[in-house]
């Protein structure tokens, strides 16, 4: 995706940065939706032969001109923000999510604004929901629909979803995004047997886990976009030099992935290390996967009974 940068090269002959212009062109939108940073791809120009001879700021500079931030909405970590104060907020905004429908695909209807009526209401679209509308359909949306109008649009996919037999689980939210008239948000169609897990249930489950463990529960990092939500809580007390500790102890951070949007599975992963030398030297802690789970006939009892027992093999010296 990256390798029509080399229109960056001081030498690059006109031929070659028109070349480069349209791959550019042909792979914006797919890179818009991509989960990668201008400040990641500029790492990743730096390594090619073409681009080496930049510096990291103007490498950052030319990727920021054709690839668009991610929008994923990074949570304001304060100190003192803990695991609880983060369940309050998912729990926020779930509670604006509307409960889900399982509906027929060609039962549905795309209007000339680009909204998808359901049940007489009118929903917008995340990224992420209309790549799934693409892939059921069987169509590259921004390959196909280029240079075609809305009603031209609209009349494709009504013809597309009034052949289809699938059964499809949708789910919706009343939260609108700025510019949009709508009822909601469509965040995503997802197949009737899956089974979604609040990201405020997961919290509570960690939270239940780590009472005995670090009852602090501090957050590191929390990202939250429109196919994943993601955090790392504090686990154990890092070793510094000459401080208290014993060889053995173990610290690190619970890593929470969750996605109610068929994007992922759900995943906890405790990335920890052991102090193996009282001059700061530490090794990895083996076989951090403590649950991964696909959304598929989840059952709260089971999910809480699983949890439970991971938490018990994490290592005593936490």
């Amino acid at each position: 995706r990256f390798e029509a940068v080399s229109i960056t090269k001081p030498k690059a002959g006109p031929a070659e940065a028109a070349a480069s212009m349209a791959f550019v062109a042909r792979t914006e939108a797919r890179v818009r939706r991509s989960n990668v940073s201008a400040s990641s791809c500029a790492r990743l120009l730096l390594r090619r032969p073409c681009t080496r001879s930049l510096q990291m700021s103007e490498a950052a500079q030319v990727v920021s001109s054709i690839v668009p931030e991610v929008e994923a909405e990074v949570i304001p970590i304060r100190r003192s923000l803990t695991l609880p104060d983060l369940v309050a907020r998912f729990e926020e905004a779930e509670e604006r999510e509307n409960p889900d429908d399982i509906v027929a695909l060609r039962t549905l209807r795309m209007s000339t604004e680009g909204l998808l009526e359901v049940k007489g209401r009118a929903y917008g679209f995340t990224d992420w929901s209309r790549s799934q509308l693409a892939s059921l359909l069987g169509l590259r949306w921004d390959k196909w629909f280029e240079n075609a109008t809305h009603e031209e649009q609209a009349e494709e996919l009504n013809r597309r979803m009034q052949r289809s037999c699938d059964e499809v689980r949708l789910r919706t939210t009343r939260d609108v995004e700025d510019g949009v008239v709508a009822d909601g948000t469509l965040k995503a169609f997802v197949t009737a047997g899956y089974t979604p897990v609040e990201d405020s249930k997961v919290g509570r489950l960690v939270m239940t886990g780590l009472e005995r463990i670090d009852p602090e529960m501090r957050i590191v990092r929390a990202n939250v976009t429109d196919r994943s939500t993601s955090f790392v809580v504090a686990v154990g007390k890092p070793y510094r030099v000459g401080g208290q500790g014993n060889i053995g102890d173990v610290w690190g951070g619970l890593l929470v992935r969750n996605s109610g949007v068929g994007f992922a599975s759900l995943l906890l992963m405790a990335h920890l290390v052991r102090l193996v030398c009282k001059n700061g030297m530490t090794c990895p802690v083996p076989d951090n996967v403590l649950l991964r789970r696909r959304h598929r006939s989840i059952d709260d009892k089971k999910l809480r009974w699983q949890l439970a027992e991971s938490f018990e093999q994490l290592p005593a010296q936490l």
